[in-house]
């Protein structure tokens, strides 16, 4: 029968640990092969802070850049997992804030539906 659909960028790429320039390259490219071979793909749009120093602003940033990227090159959905770059979401100010990343995701790509990891 084969696969159906990929997940770009997850962890099993270590794609938590690339740079944002390799991490966005790795985004356009597998997205792009995967949707020639007829795959639905799921894109992880998250960039980690714990292991790059990365401060949430540049993540939620790149997040955004990765995102337009994945769906330039024909993303179906879009993945994110908020605890790689939130350190817990189990405050009400981390909640808020990947409320209002969400709120900017929608409006800056509102054609692709997102699942969370």
């Amino acid at each position: 029968m084969g696969a159906t659909s990929v997940l770009v960028a997850g962890a099993t790429s270590q794609s938590h640990l690339m740079g944002a320039d390799l991490r966005q390259k790795t985004i356009e490219v597998q997205t792009k092969t995967a949707r020639e071979n007829g795959l639905v793909t799921l894109v992880n749009i998250t960039a980690p802070i714990t292991k790059l120093g990365q401060d949430l602003d540049a993540a939620e940033d790149e997040m955004i850049q990765n995102a337009i990227i994945a769906r330039d090159n024909g993303a179906d959905f879009f993945v994110v997992a908020p605890l790689l770059y939130l350190n817990g979401l189990d405050t009400v100010s981390d909640q808020a804030r990947f409320e209002r990343f969400l709120d900017w995701l929608y409006a800056e790509v509102p054609e692709i539906p997102v699942a969370l990891g």
